[in-house]
């Protein structure tokens, strides 16, 4: 009887550490420019999918000339779909938007992901690594002429510091600018009736959309 309790607690327990493991990687994710949702609505995945059509053109590749006809480009395949907000100005920052649309009881959802361009997304863990590993090394420095002389020159940390901050602000604060209004737009546009964050534990769609 005893080894039967001490199954059960143990087996809570690892339920309870798996749960609170999640909810830390959640609260991770707001610090990263990452966006994973999904949109209840009540159309049909036939009528969700035609919707989305209606407003995605073709990707322009020359966008300082040519006037956006749709407010998204991209492509469409089937239920799945990777298109971007169509914008007259440059923001590299604009978030690459995935989806697939699946059916649901009483209509469909809708499984979204929003995360940078693979090679601004490149460049910028390049950047912020290389600012800062300077950091680091300068601390490092401050720290052993602080602890063998007991003087240091602490502002030498302040320009890898701030361009660290501005870096990482830049990126966060061009990503989530037009992650609101994507957002905005498209649970507009589906009608939907519900949207949610999803859990990280569900975070394992495929998306093969061909090149």
């Amino acid at each position: 009887m005893k080894r039967k309790q001490e199954f059960f607690v143990n087996k809570y327990k690892g339920i309870i550490n798996c749960g609170i493991f999640q909810k830390r990687q959640e609260d991770n994710m707001k610090f990263l420019p990452y966006e994973d949702f999904e949109i209840k609505t009540s159309f049909s995945p036939y009528d969700s999918v035609n919707r989305l059509k209606k407003v995605t053109g073709s990707k322009r590749h020359f966008w300082f000339w040519q006037t956006p006809k749709t407010s998204y480009q991209g492509k469409i395949e089937g239920n799945q779909f990777e298109i971007s907000r169509s914008i007259g100005y440059r923001n590299s920052f604009l978030p690459i938007i995935k989806g697939k649309v699946r059916s649901d009881l009483g209509g469909s959802s809708i499984t979204i992901s929003m995360q940078l361009h693979i090679l601004v997304m490149v460049f910028m863990i390049f950047w912020l690594g290389s600012v800062g590993f300077s950091f680091i090394t300068s601390l490092d420095w401050v720290v052993y002429d602080f602890l063998t002389t007991g003087q240091a020159d602490f502002f030498s940390l302040l320009p890898p510091a701030g361009m660290f901050l501005f870096g990482y602000l830049l990126t966060m604060g061009g990503f989530k600018f037009e992650v609101r209004k994507s957002k905005k737009y498209l649970y507009e546009l589906l009608n939907g009736n519900k949207i949610e964050e999803r859990d990280f534990s569900l975070r394992q769609d495929k998306w093969e959309l061909n090149q």
